[in-house]
């Protein structure tokens, strides 16, 4: 009668002991963050150095899977402030930077919304839009539109959140 009591006790340890622990962070996370921090941004970008921005997107990706909100904007506003140091490109380069600017700004934008900072969120999507009719992308426009809507309303600005929704 007295091993009753212990049984529990035991498969708890064991359970404890033995079975893996999970992670703090994935290892995909991990290793791109390690990747974009080794890199070395030169004072003049180049066609070249997108692949920088391409692991700063990949890694925007997995911060908002894995709901790490402040390491988001940091790269969000870290690859952001980027642009103003690429050098005079073709159109083709432009519009694929425009393309990655527009991805930062609404990332930026879901990290300010996800943590409740409308007026920060409804910046960040203004500048989405702006990109997104830049591109001439549809799609990121109207998420653009829904998301300054929602932030409308979230700011208690009925009659623009009802423009926006439209």
């Amino acid at each position: 009668m007295t091993n009753k009591p212990i049984l529990p006790f035991l498969i708890l340890l064991f359970i404890t002991c033995f079975l893996e622990q999970t992670p703090a962070q994935t290892p995909s996370g991990d290793s791109l963050r390690l990747v974009l921090n080794a890199y070395v941004i030169p004072a003049g970008l180049t066609p070249a150095d997108t692949a920088y921005l391409s692991l700063a997107d990949a890694l925007c990706n997995q911060y908002f899977k894995d709901f790490e909100l402040d390491s988001l904007r940091a790269v969000s506003d870290r690859a952001l402030n980027l642009f103003p140091r690429f050098k005079a490109a073709g159109k083709e380069l432009l519009a694929r930077l425009d393309y990655y600017k527009m991805r930062f700004y609404r990332f930026k934008g879901m990290a300010y919304i996800q943590s409740g900072d409308y007026p920060n969120a409804l910046s960040a999507y203004q500048q989405y839009a702006v990109q997104a009719e830049k591109i001439g992308s549809v799609k990121d426009m109207g998420n653009s539109y829904t998301y300054i809507g929602y932030c409308h309303r979230e700011l208690e600005d009925f009659n623009l959140a009802y423009q926006y929704a439209q």
